[in-house]
């Protein structure tokens, strides 16, 4: 979803880059899947940056300031889920003031679908957000 999303902007030309962030759940890495992925969806290889080391919100927002950092840019568009995209913003807000960040949640979610009613899925989700959002707040992440 977030994948489809990066390439739909990047089509419509609101980004010239994309930068996907994710390292390994269990044997896949994420960041070489949404690669495969938008390639296949005709973004240029070399319009892609992949950052493969972060196993968290937190990690993502460091490694990614990092590469915009190196890259001068000021600027990004960040595309998560809805769900995920306040505990990304607090995160982001902290360590990155010095970037104008524009925020775009996944339009169709497969965990956000107003029209089929709540699923067990979405609470769990919710759930795991506030509790991560706690536990940011614990670590002095956010």
């Amino acid at each position: 979803e977030r994948a489809r999303q990066a390439v739909k902007l990047y089509r419509q030309g609101y980004a010239d880059k994309i930068i996907f962030s994710w390292g390994y759940t269990y044997a896949y890495n994420d960041a070489e899947n949404m690669k495969i992925f938008a390639v296949s969806m005709g973004v240029a290889p070399s319009d892609i940056i992949l950052e493969q080391k972060a196993n968290n919100t937190y990690q993502n927002v460091i490694f990614s300031k990092k590469i915009l950092d190196e890259r001068g840019w000021r600027s990004a568009l960040l595309v998560s889920s809805p769900y995920n995209m306040r505990r990304a913003c607090l995160v982001f807000n902290k360590w990155a003031k010095d970037k104008e960040i524009f925020y775009v949640p996944v339009d169709k979610s497969q965990f956000y679908d107003r029209f089929q009613g709540v699923k067990f899925e979405q609470i769990k989700a919710i759930m795991h957000e506030y509790l991560g959002i706690l536990y940011y707040w614990f670590k002095r992440y956010v």
